[in-house]
């Protein structure tokens, strides 16, 4: 019976002490009878709860000896019917309680540990990690760590605090708390406590900095600072300087440079050397500065108190993607000033160099920034170089390329006395049939099917000049194409077309050149020669580096191989009848002259040279007289 009884009294909740159950009990018997009824109920619940939870087999003891048989008997019964009834299942509103009561403590324990983790984390970060080279997981665990041991000791606070509130755990016996449902319901509330708990404890996201911005700036900052000095060095410079683009006050301001007083500059896009290299995207070459209208005295006298008169500067734009607009744009302009050692200013050299640099910083920055796009467009100009003639991987020798074809474009109709040049290149990929505009002085870049272009397209496949000078009657003419050529208001009239071969006779580019109805005059022979001659040219620099070469050994092949057809003429030709004549001449100036030849000898002689000198056997010679 008193195993029984403490098993059945576990089953109750927390109450007072067990060291108060014998008072309450001797005060029981001194107290009225109505007062020993609401004690019973009340009170001796209380404290025998209390008494049994804490330790059953001492109240188990105290009990038997306050009892009378009789009384133990009754209390026997009870109990073993109390054991084989169900226990009832919980009601929902105990389950929710018992939900709740377990989310409180969770929740704290989120708040807390993803607060202090994030804030410690991010001042390991911003400081320890900076300063010795850690990475940013390894100030995450330290943050961890720390947040942990803090969040042990949140839950009992948590708990107390609702429980002071009348938030607690319902009373439930043990046989309702170890039910399924009952269970779940804590499972739940556990998992939505601390869901909940550590969305709230981002909330320090908000307010603190990043530390991985300023471990991004640091190695930007070692980088740049490491090019600045090498540019410096390699170029043989006075000065030199990164600049990037404010896009909020759309000015330049240095990023790094060679000078210390130069970390004042600031200049508004679009003004002066380095703000028309930003808005434009061009490279700017100055040999003598002080001969342009960029020259302030001013400023490049004593350029920002260095001390550098400026008379030379290379400016080299630097392009990528911003990282705020995903635009791929012009983000600065790497500058050097002054090339020492020449009155030339910087080479095509240099240039180059200044150009590969800056394609390498812009790979870095979006790297930095953690933007693919750099190294993508870099793929994209490799791709560019593959599928069409003439492109150059570095852009400061595509962009030299780009101004000599322009130029050539120009020269040839001055030359030829046309409208406007263009020289049309084909898709590389063999996709498409399609040829597109490379360099042109007056027509916009346009990029057509071959039906659009019968006679550039009739040159390219033939590889023949042609020449059509009345584009109007011809078979040729399309008004939509012809009339207001590409927009540019240009009633095409005549067209000349010359194919660019290649050593191998490939045909590489057309150049066409086309006169409108104010400049049209017939193309003469003159002007297909002269437009085939720069075709020609033109086919060395699309075919690339060594096609000088191998055209030049292609015509001193073709000239021997002629040379030697020649003299191979010459030895086979039957002259033995000249010959013959000659020598009759010669016999009768000797008898002339007195003296005496004997003819039939001579000839016979000269005859019999002819027939070994077929033979190979004896080579001609000319007999003299006797």
């Amino acid at each position: 019976m008193l195993s029984r009884l403490s098993t059945i009294a576990v089953r109750h909740r927390r109450a007072p002490a067990i060291s108060c159950f014998r008072a309450r009990q001797n005060a029981l018997h001194r107290q009225p009878p109505a007062a020993k009824r609401w004690a019973s109920s009340v009170e001796l619940e209380s404290s025998l709860s209390a008494a049994i939870e804490k330790d059953p087999a001492a109240a188990a003891e105290e009990i038997r000896k306050v009892l009378d048989p009789e009384t133990a008997k009754r209390l026997a019964e009870v109990f073993a019917s109390n054991a084989l009834d169900e226990p009832s299942r919980p009601s929902p509103d105990q389950l929710r309680m018992c939900a709740l009561a377990a989310a409180l403590p969770f929740f704290g324990f989120g708040v807390l540990d993803n607060a202090i983790m994030i804030l410690l984390g991010e001042a390991i970060d911003a400081t320890l990690c900076v300063k010795f080279g850690f990475s940013t997981m390894m100030a995450a665990a330290i943050g961890n760590t720390f947040s942990d041991a803090v969040g042990v000791f949140s839950g009992g606070g948590v708990e107390d605090l609702a429980r002071k509130y009348g938030v607690s755990a319902p009373k439930l016996t043990q046989a309702q708390d170890e039910m399924n449902v009952t269970r779940t319901y804590t499972r739940v509330g556990q998992l939505v406590g601390i869901v909940i708990g550590c969305f709230v404890g981002m909330f320090p996201l908000l307010f603190v900095g990043h530390s991985d911005v300023t471990k991004r700036e640091k190695a930007l900052d070692e980088m740049f600072h490491g090019v600045i000095d090498t540019v410096a060095q390699l170029l043989d410079c006075e000065a030199a300087m990164l600049l990037l683009i404010d896009q909020d006050k759309k000015e330049l301001y240095p990023r790094t440079s060679s000078e210390e007083s130069l970390d004042h500059f600031r200049t508004p896009v679009g003004k002066g050397i380095s703000g028309t290299v930003a808005s434009t995207g061009q490279f700017l070459k100055i040999d003598d500065l002080p001969q342009t209208d960029y020259h302030r005295p001013e400023r490049h006298d004593n350029y920002f108190g260095t001390g550098i008169k400026v008379k030379s500067v290379l400016c080299v734009p630097i392009f990528g993607t911003d990282p705020i607009d995903k635009e791929y744009k012009v983000l600065g302009v790497l500058q050097v000033i002054n090339k020492r050692g020449t009155d030339k200013g910087f080479s095509d050299k240099d240039e180059d160099v200044c150009a590969a640099l800056c394609s390498h910083i812009s790979t870095s920055l979006a790297t930095a920034f953690g933007l693919e796009s750099g190294f993508r467009h870099t793929l994209e100009n490799c791709e560019r170089m593959l599928n069409m003639r003439g492109v150059r991987l570095n852009p400061a020798q595509d962009r030299r390329q780009t101004l000599l074809y322009e130029e050539v474009m120009r020269d040839c109709t001055e030359g030829l006395n046309a409208t406007s040049t263009l020289l049309l290149v084909s898709d590389l990929t063999g996709q498409t049939t399609d040829l597109m505009v490379k360099a042109s002085d007056k027509i916009p870049f346009f990029r057509h099917h071959v039906s659009r272009l019968p006679i550039m397209h009739k040159c390219h496949e033939d590889g023949i000049t042609m020449c059509v000078n009345d584009v109007v009657n011809s078979t040729y003419y399309n008004p939509e194409v012809h009339d207001n050529y590409e927009g540019t208001g240009i009633n095409i009239r005549a067209i000349c077309a010359a194919p660019c071969l290649s050593t191998d006779g490939e045909t590489l580019a057309v150049l066409a050149s086309m006169k409108g109805e104010e400049d049209y005059t017939p193309y003469s022979a003159a002007d297909v020669r002269f437009l085939n001659s720069v075709a020609s040219n033109l086919a060395l620099n699309l075919q690339g580096t060594g096609a000088s070469l191998q055209r030049t050994l292609q015509l001193i092949k073709s000239q021997h191989k002629d040379q030697k057809a020649e003299a191979a003429a010459l030895v086979t030709e039957d002259c033995s009848k000249e010959v013959m004549q000659i020598v009759g001449s010669v016999i009768n100036l000797v008898q002339k002259a007195g003296g005496s030849v004997d003819q039939q000898k001579i000839r016979k002689e000269t005859q019999q040279s002819f027939e070994d000198s077929t033979t190979g056997r004896k080579v001609l010679t000319t007999p003299g007289p006797t």
